[in-house]
């Protein structure tokens, strides 16, 4: 944040001045003029050989009720992205049943899959 203030919740999950979750900032410009910036930070890797197999983008609804190790236990058994993800979406489902909030995978198949 660009002179906002994290703070965890009860959950550990990260907010904004105590209100907005970290994944819904990015691009808001609701929250420019408080502390959103809408520039990313960029890294770039080499995934050279086949020791990765697939990356998880995931939104809030999948994080907050999976682990990262849970995705990828649930990912890596599947044949295709598109099955990891149906899998992902309807476990993180499942789990937050009571809940409006969505939930957002996307798979991307690396060398190693």
């Amino acid at each position: 944040a660009e002179g906002g203030t994290i703070t965890y919740d009860p959950w550990g999950r990260m907010r904004l001045n105590g209100v907005l979750e970290l994944t819904r900032c990015l691009g808001s410009s609701v929250w420019m003029n408080k502390g959103v910036s809408s520039n990313p930070d960029i890294a770039t890797y080499d995934l050279v050989g086949k020791e990765q197999s697939f990356f998880i983008i995931g939104s809030d609804g999948i994080f907050n009720k999976l682990t990262y190790q849970e995705a990828v236990d649930l990912v890596k058994f599947c044949s295709t992205p598109q099955e990891a993800a149906n899998i992902l979406t309807s476990k993180a489902t499942t789990l937050n049943s009571e809940s409006s909030d969505n939930a957002t995978a996307i798979v991307v198949r690396l060398n190693g899959w």
